[in-house]
């Protein structure tokens, strides 16, 4: 993984609250792939297998690029928890069921919204933030990177007041 994105993890990434679960293995990863006709990308796959830490430390927010009903005007979005390579694995069917196979989640957003990234050709790699109570889009994605990395890198520290 790129030194800046492991360098921003690192500042956003709550230390205090490491994954309490067992970690899936590489296999059960590619397996998610071969089930549901998809490529995860790499950079995902390795942030899955290496991360230790589950949630975003407090005050740290991420923009979403395209202009979303469910955010205020600040444009910007906070991330509950990311998941780890097992929660990411046991997560993924029942949201493919609910939503689509066109991304898959990496990440809960409060309020039941997802952290995405698109596994298919025309949005391979992109970081998308579903709506779940949108009712504007049928399929309620929102651009919020053009890449995990540069998602990564656009986490912003807001202090609330």
């Amino acid at each position: 993984m790129d030194e800046k994105v492991m360098k921003k993890l690192d500042e956003i990434l709550d230390k205090e609250v490491p994954f309490e679960d067992e970690r899936a293995d590489i296999s059960e990863i590619e397996a998610v792939e071969k089930r549901y006709g998809v490529n995860i990308p790499d950079v995902l796959k390795e942030f899955l297998m290496t991360n230790i830490y589950e949630y975003v430390a407090d005050d740290w927010w991420f923009p979403v690029i395209e202009e979303c009903p469910a955010i205020d005007g600040s444009g910007l979005c906070f991330i509950d928890n990311l998941y780890s390579s097992r929660g990411f694995v046991d997560r993924v069917g029942e949201f493919v069921e609910m939503w689509c196979d066109d991304v898959l989640p990496f990440a809960d957003v409060p309020g039941g919204d997802y952290a995405c990234i698109g596994v298919k050709a025309d949005n391979f790699g992109k970081i998308y933030l579903l709506v779940h109570d949108d009712g504007i889009k049928e399929l309620p994605l929102y651009l919020a990177a053009e890449s995990f990395n540069d998602f990564i890198l656009s986490f912003r520290y807001v202090p609330e007041d």
